[in-house]
């Protein structure tokens, strides 16, 4: 019949023999038998079901460990409900969970912190934070520290409803964005005490494009250090252990550095715990992925870089929903890598399914450098930010994406201001562009 399934044993030759001959003396047959024992075995078992619909962030695991107590048990979930590959589930399914041991109550809405925007709006630096007041839409301010400067008192902001995410730093380039490996607890301590003696704030990136050369201690020395995934890893687990041992932080969102896209300058052997393997093009989709690795279950949140390379005067093409594609040698599988704002794209999809509940912040992105004339952000408006953020709330629509909470424009200050040749401070046609986004209101909640 259509609804049967067969189910097939081995057995040794001579059990064989005698089961097939007893059956034979019994006037019956083995299927016969077997069904019979199976039916008698399972009885009532499977008959007493739940449904769950899967959410986002779920894995079988997750949800086995929420019904049994025991996450091991997530066959149990995928047999019972014909599922072939267990990674593989989708936001909005439904599922039957046979003979549950628990019930777990529904979870409540995790509601918006004071110090989080639902807007997925903001801007790297504070400063432009009229243009958002101006529009009603009190979005994402980012502030980049040095862990030796004074802290600060972010209130005045959140008490707005703007969001607030603070990096923290050993240095800027070239002084190493984290100090030499054997510096690492001492980094955390003064991560922990900036946060201590700081208010109003509860986001903490650990460090910046820890795969750039640039950003490695010792830079340009002969004690010049490389990054591994896994040094990078046991730097952010002493700082976010000791933020979150801080009276008041227990619940803070450390999150991880960006990886530089398009960079290819840190190579390295398999990791010595296994987490992962060579990379010996020291590609960027593979170091983020294998830093990740090495984290999970220690994360709070993901942050990512996405720019264009160009942006085109005459045709007006703003490159953000551009598909090209290169580096096909780094890439075989994928046929490339994205080579403009697409890129936050190959990093998403490169989440492992275990974080894909995280929350992602998007923490820099701009035109870049213009591969012809070097211009940085272009002085016209010419819809590039109000694309940007159609594109991040096109991705956010979709009902299995992980959501992205929040695309900042790099930066609000110039070089006079403490910034560097990307500050739009003075730049009309860019705040115009911005302004003009704002007034669609995106939001990720």
């Amino acid at each position: 019949m259509a609804d049967e399934k067969t189910v097939s044993i081995t057995l040794s030759e001579d059990l064989h023999r005698r089961f097939k001959a007893r059956t034979a003396d019994l006037n019956t047959n083995m299927s016969e038998v077997l069904r019979d024992k199976i039916t008698e075995w399972v009885g009532d078992w499977g008959l007493n079901t739940v449904e769950y619909s899967v959410r986002q962030g779920d894995t079988l695991g997750k949800i086995a460990r929420r019904f049994y107590g025991d996450a091991s048990k997530f066959r149990v979930i995928a047999y019972f409900n014909d599922v072939v590959d267990p990674n593989l589930i989708e936001v909005g399914q439904v599922l039957l969970i046979p003979e549950p041991t628990q019930i777990p109550a529904e979870p409540a809405s995790s509601p918006i912190r004071d110090d989080e925007s639902p807007y997925i709006y903001g801007i790297h630096d504070p400063g432009g934070e009229d243009l958002m007041r101006q529009a009603g839409v009190t979005g994402w301010v980012l502030y980049t520290t040095l862990v030796n400067e004074p802290p600060q008192d972010f209130r005045a902001l959140t008490d707005e409803g703007f969001g607030v995410i603070v990096r923290l730093n050993r240095g800027y380039n070239p002084s190493g964005t984290l100090p030499h490996e054997e510096l690492y607890p001492e980094f955390a301590d003064l991560c922990a005490e900036w946060v201590r003696r700081s208010r109003g704030a509860s986001h903490w990136i650990i460090a910046n494009e820890p795969n750039l050369r640039g950003e490695r201690p010792g830079f340009g020395t002969p004690d010049e250090q490389p990054i591994t995934p896994r040094m990078y890893a046991n730097a952010f687990r002493q700082c976010r252990g000791a933020i979150r041992s801080i009276a008041g932080h227990a619940d803070d969102q450390v999150i991880t550095a960006a990886v530089a896209p398009w960079n290819a300058e840190t190579s390295y052997n398999a990791d010595p715990q296994g987490a992962y393997g060579a990379n010996p093009t020291g590609n960027w989709i593979d170091y983020f992925r294998d830093l990740l690795l090495t984290l999970e279950g220690d994360i709070d949140g993901i942050a990512l870089h996405t720019y264009t390379h160009r942006v085109d005067l005459n045709t007006g093409d703003t490159f953000i929903t551009s598909e090209e594609k290169r580096w096909l040698d780094l890439f075989p599988e994928t046929g490339g890598a994205h080579y403009h704002f697409r890129a936050y794209q190959d990093f998403m999809n490169a989440v492992p399914g275990a974080m894909r509940h995280l929350p992602v912040y998007i923490t820099e992105t701009n035109q870049d450098s213009d591969p012809n004339t070097g211009a940085t952000w272009f002085a016209q408006n010419l819809g590039w930010v109000q694309d940007a953020y159609a594109e991040i709330n096109r991705w956010n629509q979709g009902p299995t994406q992980q959501k992205i909470r929040a695309l900042l424009l790099y930066r609000w200050r110039r070089e006079a201001e403490g910034g560097d040749k990307w500050g739009i401070s003075h730049n009309d046609g860019v705040k115009q562009d911005f302004s003009q986004a704002l007034h669609h209101e995106y939001k990720w909640a």
